[in-house]
This record gives structure tokens, sequence and C-alpha cells, in this order.
């Protein structure tokens, strides 16, 4: 795990968005020097999440919330 500024992010959204799917760890995001936030690729994310709700319903879940498909 690595600690990336958010105008670092901002900057380069990119590599930090390809080095967490390549190595499947989140990454902290830190503002004025402190921990805000955790980031990581949303493949891990629904792996985690279905991991926890010990389902494979959670990536269907997660699509819906963020509108990628619609509710049926």
């Amino acid at each position: 795990m690595q600690i990336y500024s958010a105008a670092r992010l901002e900057k380069d959204y990119s590599a930090v968005a390809a080095q967490c799917a390549r190595t499947g760890e989140a990454q902290i995001l830190a503002e004025n020097g402190r921990a805000d936030l955790v980031v990581m690729d949303a493949k891990t994310y629904q792996r985690l999440a279905e991991k926890a709700t010990g389902t494979g319903l959670a990536s269907d879940r997660i699509a819906l919330e963020m509108g990628v498909v619609a509710a049926g």
C-alpha cells in the first residue's frame, strides 16, 4: 500500500489507477499530510465485497448503485 497526495492523484490518475489494478492493493490518499481516502480498483472491491457478504450478488449491487445497470 502506498500513500499519494490528492494533488498527485489529480495529476497522475492513470498511474495510480494502474497501480491499484496491478497490485490489487488499496492506496491511501492524503490531504494536507493526513490520510483522507482509500482507493482501490473496482475488481478488487467487488471481490472483497462478495467475500464479506458470502454471496456473488455484491458486484450486481455495486453496478446498480453506480448506475451501470438499470434496476430490474
